[in-house]
């Protein structure tokens, strides 16, 4: 009755009174429309197919009795009434609307149900219990006519019905005859140009898989729109005719969009990164936008590219670590502790201490600094170290493995300190990741295939790499495992010549110091080790086996280095990756460049005199310009104007050369007062 299923109920002791009952076919209401004392008639809600129980309750006198026969039941039948419209484009794209009985009410409750038309798939895209919505695809080329008719058939589970009727029409459809260009990169914004037939006049959609094409303009035989970004692929163009569904598109090819991985070499290094990974494929442009990631344990930074292959370099993501003064202390309450005393990070990591008193005083405030143990409260006078404040942070990166202790200044009075301990930790398993190549936030696909590459380093040919793992290995993307025996490992640096005493650090020296690092992981390769010092500088390495390095410092360069600063010691071994600084001292992690006087120049005619002090780095002395060289400048200058000294101060003065005991006893005390200064021994020092 109107698309709805009228049920009649037969019995007896009924009522006449409509409004008397409640009939339920399962979950289903079925709403009384006439009554008898002995039949009731409703009509049934729209429901999913199935088989319901069928209860009837009258109000007035409780539940009505089951016949003696069984339970009474009710099926709801999947069936198909009509759908409109009933012809469509052979290029598909046409929205049909079905009317029955028994439709899934969700689009997941369809599951893996289909509804086809000759064949043909009609995607559903709306559904209740009694009417759905699909839209066609288009007919196949070897089976088209000119007009086509076929029932909708449906199929849900193990139950299936067809009726309707949907007719493709060629009169009806819109034909693509051209479209350019052919290809695309996966970010599009290209102007795509389509030829064709019977587009109409009245602007509709192109799609290029689910993205759409922004339009530009539109007419019956001529469209032009801006490529959307895509995966890659080949995307057949849909062109949506407004009251007319999809253009033929049989005799144009579609789009290729082009960006894909075929290919990484090594797919194993060290835990924390300093890898060398080539990358082979398509698509890659100019790598300007490329992003590459092993999950999220390590980037890996582009430093070469073409469009068919990059090379990059692994970099461990390092976490930063927020500690802040949210800790309760038993005596003086919630500011006083550290929010977690004992830290565990990894090589790498960055703690950063943030705090706020809320109630301060002059004399009140929080600080950080590294002691040696948890019973001092006295800065090392090495490590980390804050001011002291009611406000402040202070932020520390570690890369040695170990404990480090820290404290703050008396917070007030002379007995509370915030004490806290970080401890590094190296990792002890390994871990794999899969690739991840985006173009902004297009993804590359990846058509996995066996290592069979190499990468190669100018200048140094590579000895086989290590066997100690095997390559990861997956079906649908390219792995990397992050190995920890391919990871370098350094335990101890000592300075064999060139030292110096003017700095505290325990590896400080001239420019063309030796160092020896020993440790394991190396190479007996000497190119393949690498020793930088600082981000400009290296050690060039002279001697090497795989558990001892020996280098040169070099501190030259277009930005040479500069004197006692200090510049981190790092090794990478190629194409292992980066070593673990597990030093028992991580202050012999750095190196510190101390400047060298290489020679002296007195003059003494005229009591004119000058001293010349090599450059730090390049060991070379600037010239000493010449009186001429001042005229030059200004014919004012004081060197130009005068020559030597007057008469009567020449009279009056006597020069003498400084013994070698006197230049020690000047340089010695000169190295004591700077000593003192560098370890903060001087107050008033910034």
């Amino acid at each position: 009755v109107g698309g709805s299923v009228e049920l009649s109920i037969a019995g007896s002791g009924f009522t006449s009174h409509i409004t008397d009952f409640i009939i339920t076919v399962g979950s289903l209401n079925c709403e009384v429309s006439d009554a008898t004392s002995s039949e009731i008639t409703c009509l049934l809600e729209p429901g999913a197919a199935g088989t319901y129980d069928v209860n009837v309750v009258v109000k007035s006198r409780g539940i009505a009795e089951q016949p003696g026969s069984g339970q009474l039941t009710h099926t709801v039948v999947l069936e198909i009434f009509s759908n409109t419209p009933t012809v469509g484009s052979l290029g598909g794209g046409t929205s049909i609307t079905v009317y029955g009985s028994g439709f899934p009410a969700t689009l997941e409750a369809w599951g893996d149900g289909s509804v086809t038309i000759d064949g043909c798939s009609c995607k559903i895209t709306k559904t209740s219990f009694s009417e759905f919505e699909c839209l066609t695809s288009a007919k196949p080329s070897g089976g088209r006519y000119k007009r086509s008719t076929a029932d909708i058939s449906i199929t849900i589970g193990s139950s299936s019905t067809s009726g309707g009727s949907f007719t493709y029409d060629a009169s009806l459809t819109p034909t693509l005859s051209s479209v350019s260009p052919s290809s695309s990169s996966p970010l599009g914004g290209e102007v795509l140009h389509i030829n064709g037939s019977a587009l109409g006049a009245a602007w509709g959609k192109v799609l290029l898989g689910d993205n759409e094409c922004t339009l530009i303009a539109w007419y019956p035989t001529y469209i032009t729109c801006i490529l959307p970004p895509n995966t890659h692929g080949v995307y057949p163009v849909h062109v949506e005719v407004t009251g007319n569904g999809f253009a033929d598109v049989s005799s144009v090819s579609g789009v290729s969009y082009d960006f894909v991985v075929t290919d990484v070499t090594p797919r194993k290094g060290s835990t924390l990164g300093g890898t060398m990974v080539k990358i082979s494929g398509s698509g890659f442009g100019n790598c300007s936008n490329i992003d590459v990631k092993f999950g999220d344990l390590m980037t890996c930074e582009v430093s070469e590219c073409s469009n068919t292959e990059l090379i990059c370099n692994t970099e461990r993501i390092s976490k930063v670590h927020q500690l802040n003064n949210g800790g309760r202390h038993p005596v003086y309450g919630p500011g006083y502790v550290w929010s977690d005393i004992e830290l565990e990070i990894l090589p790498g990591d960055t703690v950063e201490w943030v705090w706020n008193l809320q109630v301060a005083s002059k004399e009140t405030g929080i600080s950080v600094q590294q002691v040696e143990s948890p019973a001092n409260n006295e800065w090392d006078g090495k490590g980390f170290k804050s001011e002291k404040g009611p406000k402040g942070r202070l932020r520390q990166q570690f890369y040695s493995p170990g404990d480090y202790f820290y404290s703050s200044q008396p917070v007030f009075g002379k007995e509370l300190f915030m004490k806290g301990k970080i401890q590094v930790v190296s990792d002890t398993e390994d871990s794999t990741s899969a690739l991840s190549v985006m173009m902004e936030d297009i993804p590359a696909a990846q058509e996995v295939v066996a290592d069979t590459g190499s990468v190669a380093y100018d200048g140094c040919a590579l000895s086989p790499g290590s066997d100690c793992i095997a390559d990861p290995v997956s079906s649908h993307a390219f792995l990397f495992t992050m190995a920890v025996c391919l990871t370098p490992s350094v335990s101890s640096v000592v300075i064999s010549s060139g030292s110096s005493n003017a700095s505290a650090m325990p590896i400080s020296g001239f420019n063309g110091a030796g160092l020896i690092i020993e440790g394991s992981g190396f190479s007996d390769n000497s190119c393949q080790n690498v020793v930088s010092l600082g981000d400009n500088h290296h050690c060039v390495v002279t001697s090497s086996s795989t558990s001892q390095l020996t280098c040169t410092v070099d501190g030259a360069g277009e930005t040479p280095m500069p004197s006692l600063k200090e510049q981190k010691i790092a090794v990478t071994v190629r194409n292992s990756g980066s070593a673990l600084m597990a030093v028992s001292d991580p202050d012999t992690a750095k190196f510190y460049l101390v400047p060298k006087v290489t020679s002296t120049n007195v003059k003494n005619e005229e009591f004119n005199a000058a001293a010349t002090t090599a450059s730090p780095s390049t060991g070379v002395a600037p010239e000493i310009p010449s009186d001429t060289d001042y005229c030059d400048m200004d014919a004012a200058h004081t060197m130009c104007i005068y020559s030597g000294p007057s008469e009567e101060c020449q009279a009056k003065a006597t020069g003498r050369e400084f013994t070698e005991e006197g230049k020690n006893l000047i340089l010695n005390k000169h190295n004591e007062l700077r000593k003192r200064v560098s370890t903060g021994g001087e107050s008033g020092q910034p």
